[in-house]
């Protein structure tokens, strides 16, 4: 299961218990909605019954941000932008391709 972090343009309004990262930055949710990102997860944090992990703030405040060129985050940032305008659907290939710039940003490629 590859994580599902959102991202809301508008006002949200969450029930507790829930985690929030307040922030714009779709670089952000861009490497933090990738596989490479749920592999990290998937080392360090706790999985529930149905192979669900948890994602409490103990376990994503550790995961690195990697350094981009302004290049390689643009590239990202547009690819994101992408999927959030079609509201995720259709948007397999603009996520394999932020997978594989994510990989590349890590050095697992």
């Amino acid at each position: 299961m590859v994580p599902r972090f959102a991202f809301d343009r508008g006002t949200m309004y969450t029930i507790a218990p829930s985690n929030v990262i307040v922030s714009d930055d779709l670089y952000l949710l861009g490497i933090m909605n990738s596989t490479p990102s749920k592999l990290f997860f998937g080392d360090i944090s706790i999985q529930r019954s149905g192979n669900y992990l948890e994602f409490k703030p103990i376990y994503v405040e550790q995961l690195p941000i990697p350094d981009a060129s302004s290049n390689d985050r643009e590239a990202i940032v547009a690819l994101v932008s992408k999927c959030l305008d079609a509201r995720g659907k259709s948007c397999e290939q603009w996520e394999h391709e932020i997978d594989e710039r994510v990989a590349r940003l890590y050095g697992l490629t």
